[in-house]
């Protein structure tokens, strides 16, 4: 506990060393106003803290560097604000540097982050004909034995068409996808449309035998066609492998 609050000294000094290089710097060079300055900027000074060295950078991630002005050494405000953990910030209506919390003791909140999740917690299979649909689970159901956490098994001869309904709009789906088909040579293809619309969001051929991952933007459909095609004899089998939603 005491190595907790020497450590919190350690801060407030160093913190309020900060604010005397702001505030000295401006009442040095003038009462009211701005004013123009010879200053050195200094690439051969080093700043450690606990005996690490510092290199320190702005909010572009563009090195910068201690400034010198007769005889007074002055850090970036938002350099060692950063490394002692402090909140930054610039008022450009007031011309104010904003350290700490906001007014009131809050914090911004952080934008959140985006969600995902399982494609296959995310809504229903709804309508649509022609190909059967399962939710499978374990490697012995793929194959190779591949390992995954949410997987579905599209099944069809020839064509088959079946609608998922997405509880809400996403940006993305992700998934790995596979296939198998009783003929030797042949292709099998998946083909996602926006239901609604009809747009086409993803053609391809999936490859059979290898496992390949996929991106398609979703350009807000709710409503997500798959389309398989196949060999119109035997039977086609198309594997999406945690298809996530993001």
């Amino acid at each position: 506990m005491e190595g907790l609050r020497r450590m919190k000294r350690k801060i407030s000094i160093g913190l309020v060393l900060v604010l005397v290089f702001a505030v000295g710097f401006g009442t040095a060079i003038a009462t009211t106003g701005d004013s123009q300055i010879t200053a050195t900027l200094s690439r051969t000074i080093t700043v450690a803290f606990n005996g690490e060295a510092q290199e320190f950078r702005d909010v572009n991630n563009n090195q910068v560097f201690p400034i010198v002005y007769q005889g007074t050494t002055y850090l970036p405000v938002r350099a060692v604000a950063d490394l002692f953990g402090v909140p930054v910030d610039w008022d450009n209506a007031t011309r104010t540097v904003l350290l700490g919390d906001a007014p009131g003791g809050a914090v911004p909140p952080a934008p959140p982050a985006p969600a995902t999740g399982s494609l296959l917690d995310a809504g229903t299979w709804t309508t649509g004909g022609g190909a059967r649909w399962d939710m499978i689970q374990g490697a012995a159901n793929v194959p190779g034995g591949a390992e995954f956490t949410s997987a579905a098994r599209g099944r069809t001869g020839g064509f088959g068409v079946r609608t998922f309904t997405i509880n809400e709009a996403r940006d993305t789906l992700t998934f790995t996808a596979t296939a198998t088909t009783d003929r030797q040579d042949a292709n099998v293809s998946v083909q996602i449309r926006n239901a609604a619309t009809d747009i086409v969001l993803f053609d391809e051929q999936v490859p059979v035998g290898s496992f390949n991952e996929f991106t398609v933007n979703l350009d807000g459909a709710t409503q997500l066609q798959f389309r398989i095609s196949g060999p119109v004899t035997g039977s086609n089998n198309i594997y999406l492998l945690n298809p996530t939603l993001r």
